[in-house]
């Protein structure tokens, strides 16, 4: 049922301004807000992924993928304006190119701690929330699971279809595909 005019989600829908607009220099494949709504990630067809400040607009950083960037992620506490902290597994990004590849960053010393070769277009990556694992799901029917630390495939699953969405729970027990 369609709730009436003036009830709250009922009626004609509403127009909003943009909180934030950000020129890139490419077309956008993916797009990812963190946790905290403080820094929004973009990857384009160029292979970069970049950083955003959401209050300032200004860009903080930007990856070099080597291939178009097709899904991307972000570590729940990259948002510290992508400060270091010793020990902490802070500030990592996941990205998945369309040259097959899933790769994990270090987006305070802007580089690739891990590359993973997938089966194909990495169309999805989803980090646990302690950053230790990273699913994929490529082109090629199989959604994996990665060690971030180490590179090593843990698990792979065969699908009967293009993997285009991979979800990892909040208590890492569950991959949705």
């Amino acid at each position: 049922a369609v709730p009436p005019a003036g009830a709250p989600g009922g009626g004609e829908p509403t127009s909003a301004e943009p909180l934030l607009a950000v020129k890139c220099r490419a077309v956008v494949f993916t797009v990812k807000l963190s946790r905290d709504k403080k820094v929004l990630a973009t990857g384009d067809v160029t292979g970069r992924a970049s950083l955003w400040d959401v209050g300032s607009g200004e860009l903080l950083a930007e990856l070099e993928c080597g291939s178009q960037v097709r899904s991307i992620d972000l570590s729940g506490d990259v948002s510290e304006r992508l400060k270091y902290h010793p020990g902490v597994r802070s500030g990592l990004i996941a990205t998945g190119t369309g040259a097959g590849e899933a790769q994990v960053w270090d987006v305070h010393a802007k580089h690739k701690r891990r590359s993973m070769k997938c089966g194909g277009m990495v169309y999805s990556v989803d980090l646990s929330g302690d950053a230790t694992l990273l699913a994929t799901g490529d082109q090629h029917k199989q959604a994996l699971l990665w060690d971030t630390t180490t590179g090593n495939l843990l698990m792979r699953l065969v699908c009967g279809d293009v993997v285009k969405r991979v979800d990892l729970s909040a208590d890492d027990c569950i991959l949705a595909v």
